[in-house]
């Protein structure tokens, strides 16, 4: 081999890293360096960390500790109507979530113990008890099973999460650890994200956060399984998905295609579909250190920024000329968002507009959320320092600067 091909072989060979087997865990969308950032700062008492830790255990172990699960034979969710599991699936994920939360940045023994128990029942009961689900994708039954893929996806995410903050919790063995990964596989993937790939709404932006996820949690096995995708596939579809997503050009720069026409609920589903597009994001950032929040000129910030104007203006949002339009301060769907999103997006675009606009009501926890992307971004603050376990500040290093707020976005008559 000559020295040029070898030089581009060692190249190629370190660019690509962050896509091979054998990732690191607990990682996807905490890291190691991450969890020992917010553990630093909750020790020392700096804020907003400490309170948000405060309120974060005051939540769980008021509502959480020793959860009873809520798992189902065959999960089947409808659009609107009969429900067989997939409130249960929503809560479980979110009881799951946070206690492994707390697993990871508790000191005492006992009750990180405590707290990693709840998790491992949970985990455990989806693991052994569903067996299946219905959709539409897999069955036809639209009406009566059509939501199934988006619950699993938003909710049962939230058992990911979990098991990846859990995944150094020696009583959940070897045994448990795979049958879990089996669940993942078999269910959250091949029947639930995998067929709902084709939809062009934020279902599509929930699967990408699921499949990231769950791709790190196995190690990628999408490499070598073909019924499985691969990381590198996934930011390859992923760029492609943000170009169509994302409206450019002069008379919507910014906006949620499909998003913006669903009447009163527009600014919602915009900001539904942008939650989970940005949390893929920091996922495939920690895992590969390829940074697809400034991919074509920083087109998703576009999106967070159109968003941000109509939540400071919703009487000039032009989608829907309705009062009853649901605005960003409406309190519908709970009160925390799109604060939550903003307050993670502050972090990553180091945009003080964004940061402005969170206020004083930082650090944000949004404990009525079915989703698990920035549920709790105020403790959890995203960085781009964090995944070689450096720690550190702002999240605009690493990544080169974030565009100029875009103000007002245009539109043409």
């Amino acid at each position: 081999m000559n020295k040029t091909v070898l030089w581009i072989a060692i190249v190629s060979s370190f660019l690509h890293a962050g896509l091979a087997a054998g990732y690191e865990h607990p990682g996807g969308f905490h890291t190691i360096g991450q969890i020992d950032h917010v553990k630093s700062k909750v020790a020392a008492g700096t804020e907003p960390w400490a309170s948000a830790y405060r309120d974060l255990k005051r939540t769980v172990e008021a509502n959480y500790v020793g959860h009873t699960p809520n798992a189902v034979r065959v999960l089947c969710v409808a659009p609107y109507g009969a429900d067989n599991g997939g409130d249960g699936l929503i809560v479980d994920s979110r009881a799951a979530y946070l206690n492994a939360l707390l697993y990871q940045l508790e000191d005492d023994p006992a009750r990180r113990a405590m707290y990693a128990e709840t998790v491992r029942t949970i985990l455990n009961d989806w693991a052994t008890l569903n067996v299946d689900l219905r959709s539409a994708e897999t069955t036809g039954e639209r009406d009566a099973c059509g939501a199934t893929p988006l619950i699993m996806s938003t909710a049962g995410s939230g058992l990911v999460l979990a098991a990846e903050l859990i995944y150094d919790y020696e009583p959940w063995n070897t045994a448990e650890r795979e049958s879990f990964k089996d669940w993942v596989r078999e269910l959250l993937l091949k029947k639930a994200t995998l067929p709902a790939r084709y939809k062009q709404t934020n279902h599509r932006d929930w699967a990408f956060f699921a499949t990231v996820l769950a791709n790190h949690f196995l190690d990628d096995e999408g490499r070598t399984n073909p019924e499985l995708t691969s990381m590198s596939q996934e930011i390859d579809e992923l760029r492609a998905w943000i170009d169509r997503r994302i409206i450019d050009g002069p008379t919507r720069l910014g906006a949620m295609s499909s998003e913006i026409g669903r009447g009163k609920h527009g600014l919602w589903y915009s900001y539904y579909g942008l939650n989970a597009l940005t949390a893929s994001l920091q996922i495939v950032y920690n895992t590969t250190q390829i940074d697809l929040y400034r991919y074509n000129s920083s087109r998703v910030k576009s999106a967070v920024d159109y968003l941000l104007y109509y939540c400071k203006n919703p009487g000039e949002w032009p989608h829907y000329a309705g009062s009853d339009l649901r605005n960003c301060d409406s309190g519908w769907g709970g009160s925390a968002w799109p604060r939550n999103l903003f307050e993670a997006m502050g972090e990553i675009y180091d945009d003080p507009a964004i940061v402005d606009y969170v206020g004083n009501e930082s650090p944000i926890t949004y404990p009525q959320a079915h989703h698990l992307g920035w549920h709790v971004p105020g403790l959890m603050r995203p960085s781009f320092e964090f995944p070689d376990g450096s720690g550190g500040g702002g999240g605009s290093s690493g990544g080169g600067e974030a565009p100029p707020p875009l103000g007002a976005p245009v539109l043409l008559p």
